[in-house]
């Protein structure tokens, strides 16, 4: 049996039944494998920010260290702003040298302007905040609902549903939409740490499709499930799924 990816345009959204189905799972498996890097429990919302732009394009194992390096040395903007060579050699090790020089002029900018904006707009309008940072500023530090969409969450969408998906695939409206429908009203922040802890440890690029808590409901899951033995356990009950 082969797998075949359909056009997302051709796809139906979702039923409310299986949107619920989904939430439930993922933020239970979330609450269970929830991963505290230090950015996601300071107090900080300038440590917070700087953290999210230095997490693109990076791992966040290979980010932990030197944001916890950040952390110490520059406790404040001010302290940040009055040592911007600093700051740009302690970013260096993270590559991208096109992002340590955003992070040192959003540093400038922040320090112009006295604060963080609370808002997608103004966050957007800053050195190096595009949708998604600004995003996941809003939801994990600000409280504020907003949807999340990276390369690994549209993956995983892309695989749940069964439909192609592309670099372009971000600024694609009926995936945007999609997002939106998935992301809870009330418990966005636990679900969208879930949803990106998951993408990261289990619907990774070689998913470990036997130990995804949605394997039911996702469309390449079930693939793997008919294609392959898979054994995992649901409470108390063993199932082994055959060809």
């Amino acid at each position: 049996m082969s797998y075949k990816e359909l056009n997302l345009e051709t796809l139906p959204l979702p039923d409310r039944f299986f949107i619920d189905r989904f939430r439930k799972k993922i933020i239970e498996w979330g609450k269970k494998n929830f991963t505290p890097f230090p950015w996601r429990t300071t107090s900080s919302k300038f440590h917070a920010l700087i953290a999210e732009v230095m997490l693109q394009r990076t791992r966040a194992e290979q980010v932990e260290s030197v944001y916890r390096q950040f952390e110490v040395k520059y406790s404040t903007i001010k302290k940040a702003v009055n040592d911007l060579d600093g700051v740009f050699s302690l970013l260096l090790p993270l590559g991208l040298k096109w992002r340590a020089k955003k992070i040192v002029e959003l540093i400038e900018e922040l320090h112009r302007l006295g604060e963080i904006p609370s808002d997608l707009k103004g966050l957007m309008r800053l050195p190096g905040i595009g949708f998604y940072v600004a995003s996941a500023f809003l939801s994990f530090h600000l409280g504020i609902r907003a949807v999340i969409v990276d390369n690994n969450i549209i993956r995983l969408y892309g695989r749940l549903r069964g439909f192609k998906t592309s670099p372009s695939s971000r600024r694609d409206r009926k995936l945007l939409r999609l997002a939106d429908l998935m992301t809870p009203k009330r418990d966005f922040r636990i679900f969208n740490y879930a949803i990106l802890d998951h993408a990261r440890l289990v619907c990774k690029m070689k998913p470990k499709c036997c130990e995804c808590p949605v394997k039911y409901l996702c469309k390449y899951g079930q693939y793997i499930l008919k294609n392959n033995e898979c054994e995992t356990s649901l409470g108390t009950e063993k199932i082994i799924t055959h060809n």
